[in-house]
């Protein structure tokens, strides 16, 4: 496989996702770690992840972003428009993020269906104007490693299966046998710092794991063939990251959505 093929294959070939980012004004800038909302989040950093479920009382499908804004905050805010479009908010830096499809009738309601949606700078305020947005569902969750040690890590939970951030890749098999479907769209793939590999299991979840260096973005999206030195290098990282390869992202989403 390419190495272009390879790092498309984090995504679904069905989705080519663009995400324009809209950092809310928060008392520490753009990196979603007010103070408020981290007390809100902390109930969360030991909770239970749910595969196709949801983290501890935020529930997929059930958890509106109404509710969500209001009692949680949101982050730092990004639209990402494929095949659906889903405001996703986002949290210390990328390592706990939330996403909710836009609905067609959420989207109807604010006259721009098709097009980019116009959140501005304040959620808040968006709801206020399209009122039925209020009502979207929260869709998939994801959380993450960004740090260089599990004890900096905010998610210190696990999955039902007992599954942790840090965990060796041979544990994430607890979730069963790997599936092969096509992705969905789903929370925190754009907050991705690193080359990760991803594996599916049932009742949806995605369980990521470090792959080694990788083509940089830059020498992705130039497309020109790298040269075979380069390759070397990242292979050689491949093959060293494969010895004590870890999960590093957890995502849950709802299957068959």
């Amino acid at each position: 496989m390419g190495l272009s093929n390879h790092r498309q294959s984090m995504r679904s070939n069905n989705f080519i996702m663009v995400a324009f980012i809209a950092c809310v004004l928060l008392m520490t800038g753009c990196s979603g770690k007010s103070s408020s909302e981290l007390k809100a989040l902390n109930p969360y950093a030991q909770a239970t992840l749910t595969p196709g479920t949801g983290l501890g009382d935020l529930q997929l499908g059930k958890t509106t972003l109404g509710w969500f804004v209001q009692n949680i905050g949101s982050g730092t805010i990004s639209v990402i428009a494929g095949d659906e479009t889903a405001i996703e908010l986002s949290f210390l830096n990328g390592e706990v993020s939330f996403l909710f499809v836009i609905s067609s009738s959420c989207q109807n309601e604010t006259d721009a269906p098709g097009k980019r949606l116009d959140l501005g700078q304040d959620i808040k305020s968006f709801l206020s104007r399209y009122p039925g947005c209020n009502d979207l569902p929260l869709s998939s969750l994801s959380v993450a490693t960004q740090q260089s040690s599990q004890a900096d890590t905010f998610f210190k939970g696990s999955t039902d299966r007992g599954v942790r951030l840090w965990s060796p890749k041979s544990d994430a098999y607890q979730h069963g046998a790997e599936l092969n479907h096509a992705g969905q769209l789903v929370a925190g793939e754009d907050q991705q710092r690193e080359n990760l590999g991803r594996l599916e299991f049932p009742v949806g979840i995605y369980l990521y794991y470090s792959e080694g260096e990788g083509a940089t973005p830059e020498e992705v999206q130039s497309g020109a063939p790298l040269s075979p030195e380069r390759i070397r290098e990242i292979e050689a990282s491949a093959r060293e990251a494969a010895k004590n390869a870890v999960i590093k992202r957890m995502t849950i989403f709802m299957p068959n959505r």
